[in-house]
């Protein structure tokens, strides 16, 4: 299923307020407290270069579609090429 653009930047805001929240209630953080923090931020890093990816493949005459559902993280075929299909 392919995600719209406006659906993943709607992601990225809920959490940009998911990770305020996390920072400013828990100062003192516990052992979970902090992965789920670093999960959230992996997550949004990850949204942003999906975005990113986007961005660089509108801009190309042909568009790869495997990068542009995935982003960077696109599979690879069998000599490092995008896989076709």
């Amino acid at each position: 299923m392919v995600v719209t653009n406006e659906r993943i930047e709607a992601a990225i805001r809920q959490l940009e307020r998911l990770i305020a929240a996390a920072e400013v209630a828990t100062a003192p953080r516990s052992e979970a407290a902090s992965r789920e923090l670093v999960a959230l931020k992996t997550r949004q890093q990850g949204l942003h270069l999906l975005m990113l990816a986007r961005v660089v493949e509108r801009r190309k005459k042909v568009v790869r579609l495997e990068r542009w559902r995935y982003g960077f993280d696109a599979p690879r075929g069998p000599r490092g090429t995008l896989r076709e299909g």
